[in-house]
């Protein structure tokens, strides 16, 4: 049983330092994804007004439903 604990001792801190690791180049990739649809679809230049009649056109039956509970 010593010899148990001993391995787990070691193989542990090992195994929490990947998931460390595996998450920080998670983030760091999530990070930049984030940052390039921000530049590429919320840009001034791509963002434009649209008419609330616009906006009905494409109201889904659940979009229905929360509007009238809305109102």
């Amino acid at each position: 049983m010593k010899h148990v604990v001993k391995i787990l001792a070691l193989v542990i801190p090992g195994i929490a330092l990947v998931f460390l690791l595996l998450s920080a180049i998670w983030n760091t990739i999530v990070s930049n994804h984030l940052k390039q649809f921000d530049q590429t679809f919320l840009s001034p230049a791509t963002l434009e007004a649209v008419s609330y009649t616009h906006l009905r056109a494409h109201e889904t039956v659940l979009d229905l439903v929360c509007r009238l509970l809305l109102e």
